[in-house]
């Protein structure tokens, strides 16, 4: 637990100052009520003294002091927690006997009940303090962790995003595409017929490589179906340089496996083995 950070330390003292005596002038009033001189203003005075003596011991302790002895056992943080309250009360007594040693003379009782009821308020207080900073302390925790694990979560969905973006610009190679597409300019006046088939048959590969982007995995045969639309475009290209055979064993078809894994293999192929060759290949 530590201190709030919301506001100026010089303004938290100055509230403290004046909660403590409220506390002490209340206190002050009820041993006042109680005797047969009523609540005379030294004994309000005295009250005043102990509240902010003890108020100031209590936000010493349970906010400063006893944060900082986690280390210790339960136990332990709590003997120290009681004992810095009630250090409080002790202090208070001190400066009584100091300031106003005459009354102390002359009522040792008053002074000493006002010193009890201050010893219990403070361990009351103290013990409210602690429990509501240990809260609060809890509370801010859990929100930073909150906060964290969004942030992280977010960055985990814009790193997969770039990944999923990534993963099919490289299945999808650019050139191929504009390759494609001067294939598609070179039909229309040769043969506008073919050229709406090329055209046809790339939006079904774009299609089936978005649709897979959100499947781990597909069929073996819809990855044979993809290839074939794949190839039918790059014979579109190469003409009889180019020539396919496909042999897919049926036990194999429904075979399940990451999408786009077969088309890197092919477009290799294609590029490298068949490209370079004037008499093309198979």
């Amino acid at each position: 637990m530590t201190p709030r950070t919301g506001y100026p330390l010089a303004l938290q003292a100055l509230w403290w100052a004046a909660a403590n005596s409220i506390a002490g002038v209340a206190v002050g009033l009820g041993i006042g009520a109680f005797r047969t001189q009523g609540a005379e203003p030294i004994l309000v005075g005295i009250s005043v003294l102990y509240g902010n003596v003890v108020g100031f011991t209590v936000l010493f302790t349970t906010v400063v002091l006893y944060p900082r002895l986690r280390a210790l056992g339960p136990v332990a943080r709590g003997a120290v927690l009681v004992s810095g309250l009630s250090t409080g009360a002790v202090v208070g007594t001190v400066l009584v006997g100091t300031l106003f040693p005459l009354y102390v003379v002359r009522d040792v009782r008053q002074t000493g009940a006002v010193a009890l009821v201050n010893a219990a308020l403070a361990l009351v207080v103290g013990g409210v303090t602690y429990a509501y900073e240990g809260m609060r302390q809890r509370l801010a925790v859990s929100l930073r962790e909150v906060h964290d694990a969004r942030i992280a979560e977010a960055r985990l969905r814009e790193e997969a995003a770039r990944a999923e973006l990534a993963a099919l610009q490289a299945r999808i190679n650019p050139h191929f595409f504009f390759n494609t597409l001067n294939t598609i300019s070179s039909l229309l006046d040769e043969d506008p017929e073919q050229a709406q088939d090329v055209v046809e048959t790339l939006a079904r590969l774009f299609r089936y490589a978005f649709r897979v982007s959100d499947t781990r995995l597909v069929p073996l045969s819809d990855e044979f179906a993809f290839l074939e639309d794949y190839l039918t475009i790059e014979r579109a290209r190469f003409g009889d340089r180019l020539q396919v055979l496909t042999d897919l064993d049926e036990a194999a078809a429904d075979v399940r496996v990451p999408g786009l894994i077969l088309q890197p293999l092919v477009e290799n192929a294609v590029l490298h083995g068949i490209a370079p060759r004037a008499r093309g290949g198979t």
